[in-house]
C-alpha cells in the first residue's frame, strides 16, 4: 500500500460524505478523522458532529484502498449510513 493511494482513497471518502451531508441539509457539520494503526493495518474512523449529534463510522484499510479511484460500493454504503444519522 503506498501512502499516496491511501490518502486518495480518504480524500474520496471525505469528500462523499461532505456531499451527502450537503444533499440532506445538515447545517455546519463538522468532520473529524481518526487514524488507527496497529499490525500494519492502517483503519481509519469518520466522526460527524452537527448540532448535539455526533456519529461515528468505520472505514477499513481495504476500503480506503479501494476508493482510491473513486468510492467503492461497501465504502459508499457506509457513507450513506452516516450521513443519515442526520435526516431531519
Amino acid at each position: 500500500m503506498s501512502e499516496d493511494e491511501f490518502q486518495k482513497g480518504l480524500a474520496n471518502i471525505h469528500s462523499a460524505l461532505e456531499k451527502a451531508l450537503d444533499r440532506l441539509g445538515v447545517t455546519d457539520p463538522k468532520v473529524q478523522l481518526i487514524e488507527q494503526q496497529g499490525d500494519q493495518k492502517k483503519d481509519v474512523i469518520l466522526s460527524v458532529s452537527s448540532g448535539a449529534r455526533t456519529e461515528s463510522q468505520a472505514f477499513s484499510r481495504d476500503e480506503v484502498l479501494d476508493s482510491g479511484e473513486a468510492i467503492d460500493a461497501p465504502a459508499a454504503t457506509k457513507v450513506r449510513m452516516l450521513a443519515s444519522h442526520f435526516v431531519k
